[in-house]
């Protein structure tokens, strides 16, 4: 169940940096705590503001990305799940959106999120999930957890700011 502004409970979220990520995932793992630590992006879209959204084996949708192995940093965990899952390769380390510390079955996760704009590669789909482009609308009524759901809403905010700016 979220609250009012979409939140789950017992979710501890922290905006960063770039900067701030190396330190963050540092202070982590000195803390020695039993946990996982995920990196996930959000890919959109320019030409029609379309997020990509990944359809897991229970039924749920989220954004693409998955657990950082050991020793591995969450960008460096990102390239390596986006190309384990998309075949897809990163042009420039993405933008950095916001971390998240929650309890699921049990464990804690520590979730870091992209975005990343897509630059038109071809996509080729592992047998984990298969993925289809939504608008932010269509996306936010998918079936996903609360804080996939805020990820989502930050993203998006972010995309029409994006959208809103002229491109480079």
């Amino acid at each position: 169940m979220c609250d009012d502004l979409g939140r789950p409970p017992r979710a501890a979220s922290t905006f960063l940096t770039l900067h701030e990520i190396s330190d963050s995932y540092s202070t982590w793992q000195d803390r020695r705590i039993p946990m996982a630590h995920v990196a996930k992006a959000v890919i959109w879209r320019r030409s029609d503001k379309k997020v990509l959204m990944q359809l897991r084996p229970d039924g749920t949708w989220s954004s693409f990305g998955g657990k950082l192995n050991e020793g591995e940093s969450p960008i460096e965990a990102l390239i390596r799940e986006l190309g384990e899952e998309l075949k897809y390769k990163l042009k420039a380390i993405p933008h950095f959106m916001w971390t998240f510390t929650t309890q699921k079955e049990g464990n804690t996760v520590h979730s870091y999120n992209f975005v990343e704009e897509y630059d038109g590669q071809p996509l080729i789909f592992n047998e984990e999930g298969q993925g289809s482009w939504f608008t932010l609308e269509e996306a936010l009524e998918l079936p996903m957890s609360c804080n996939r759901r805020l990820t989502l809403k930050k993203a998006g905010e972010w995309i029409n700011k994006c959208c809103d700016t002229a491109r480079p």
